[in-house]
């Protein structure tokens, strides 16, 4: 695909690197780090937005003119429960345990920001 603007991937997520290589488009890797707190009571559904937004919004003020960056964060629910990263192998297994036989909803927000415009949606898949 050729745009007019640089297209800037703000993750080091190699399924995003290859998802965006798939579609055929071409684009830079700038990372930062970014706390992934959220208020506590936002909606779940919200949570993967608000934590997009939150990271395109580090790297505003280093937007130039031509780019759109995109950022995006996946969340795991279980019942009304963020699972946020596992701080370990234990709590990961843990975790995993369980999610194990149980529906669970996994939610990804985006974001797309250039200098004058900012997108925020989420999709849902029922695992």
């Amino acid at each position: 695909m050729n745009f007019t603007s640089r297209i800037l991937l703000a993750s080091n997520s190699p399924r995003r690197h290859e998802l965006l290589t798939q579609l055929g488009i071409t684009f830079s890797v700038r990372v930062k780090e970014v706390a992934e707190d959220f208020p506590a009571d936002l909606k779940r559904e919200k949570v993967a937005e608000y934590l997009a937004g939150k990271k395109a919004e580090a790297y505003r003020s280093d937007l130039q003119e031509e780019e759109i960056l995109i950022t995006a964060d996946t969340i795991v629910c279980l019942d009304d429960l963020v699972l946020n990263k596992p701080a370990d192998f234990a709590e990961a297994q843990s975790m995993l345990k369980s999610l194990s036989g149980r529906v669970h909803e996994v939610f990804t927000g985006v974001c797309l920001l250039s200098t004058n415009r900012k997108v925020i949606f989420h999709d849902v898949t029922r695992v």
